[in-house]
């Protein structure tokens, strides 16, 4: 991956590298069966900068480009996505105020979760869904220079360890965000998922009882292309998973011997190999491409979506395709392979399915839709 990657960026790529593998794989089977947030982990991530990765120096982040965070999120996706994604969500929400908020909002909360001081979660979907916005039942009304919030939201990363909550609902004006912080009044975790995949990331769902918002954590409305950078970690992700499967599957089938002959030898498998390899560098390109894009200032807003649907799947077909490959062994979850399909289907869904990614491409590229 050389020919991507600038001297800074592979001097940081061999840095997650060794995290992921020296200090990180040692954790993964415990925090899988457990479900335990990895708080500990956390905190070296944010030693590492991994909290703050794009977000500027200023504003206490690593100041880093679009590229250097998917390499640190394909690395973290090798070894352990379920991390990935708790990093993934963070960034997401504080992109959204260090993009969208004021100077006061960006000083009072973005440095503090840029730095990993506190921990940051976007409580966006709805029990109705999470783009069915008609639906939604999550509103905030306006008493005096305040809101008043009040619904549920569902199916939220770092739920119940989350200090700032970015929060996403209907008012008068149309759909506004605002932050809300751990220990408001009126705000409650509650449920924590048992999800098929992806143990530790803390997915539940977070009440708001006539919570008080002021005027100064109300976020003003806008768009910012760095919001779709959240769309490539997840593709990132499915990209260090998928090569990880792989690698350690074309490894297995080399060292595993029939008739005297490597597996990798035999029958269709060589093919079958090659043809996921091809997927794993068409997919690495795309996300680099797009990301080089997005550091040269032009980025082109298809390609976040397109990557997200497309690398997603992938890894799940890949995934799939290295279980068989295994044969019993990779069923069997204590040889680890299992866990990467159960991580890698949920990719397919979070930061939006992917049906609705494929809507958003078809939308940019004036498709006609009927409903």
């Amino acid at each position: 991956m050389s020919y991507f990657l600038n001297e800074d960026q592979q001097l940081i790529k061999q840095a997650a590298h060794e995290f992921a593998r020296n200090e990180v794989e040692p954790r993964v089977e415990e925090i899988d069966k457990t479900g335990r947030y990895p708080l500990d982990l956390w905190k070296r991530c944010a030693e590492l900068g991994y909290t703050g990765i794009c977000i500027p120096e200023r504003l206490g982040g690593l100041g880093a480009d679009v590229t250097t965070e998917m390499v640190v999120m394909e690395e973290l996706g090798r070894i352990s996505p379920a991390l990935a994604l708790i990093i993934d969500a963070h960034l997401y929400a504080v992109a959204t105020i260090a993009e969208l908020g004021t100077e006061e909002q960006k000083q009072n909360y973005v440095i503090p979760c840029a730095r990993g001081e506190k921990i940051c979660a976007l409580s966006s979907t709805d029990p109705a869904g999470s783009t069915n916005y008609s639906e939604w039942m999550t509103n905030a009304v306006k008493d005096g220079s305040d809101y008043v919030l009040n619904g549920t939201k569902v199916f939220t990363t770092n739920a119940d360890v989350a200090d700032v909550y970015v929060v996403q609902a209907l008012a008068e004006e149309g759909l506004k965000q605002f932050i809300v912080e751990k220990g408001a009044s009126g705000l409650e975790t509650g449920h924590i998922e048992h999800k098929l995949g992806l143990a530790g990331s803390n997915t539940g769902t977070v009440n708001y009882r006539n919570v008080r918002v002021p005027a100064s954590n109300v976020i003003n409305p806008g768009d910012s292309s760095a919001l779709w950078v959240p769309f490539l970690d997840v593709a990132s992700i499915a990209l260090g998973i998928s090569e990880e499967v792989y690698e350690k599957t074309l490894k297995y089938l080399l060292q595993r011997t029939k008739a005297g002959k490597p597996l990798a030898s035999l029958g269709p498998i060589p093919f079958q190999l090659a043809k996921m390899a091809a997927q794993i560098e068409f997919a690495r390109n795309f996300i680099y491409n797009a990301a080089r894009l997005f550091d040269e200032g032009r980025p082109d807003p298809k390609l976040p979506f397109m990557a997200k649907a497309v690398v997603t799947e992938m890894a799940v077909e890949i995934a799939s395709r290295c279980i068989e490959l295994h044969g019993a062994v990779g069923y069997c979850e204590d040889t680890g392979i299992a866990r990467y399909l159960r991580d890698a289907q949920g990719f397919t869904i979070a930061e939006a399915s992917t049906n609705i990614h494929w809507y958003l491409v078809a939308a940019m590229m004036g498709i006609p839709m009927t409903y």
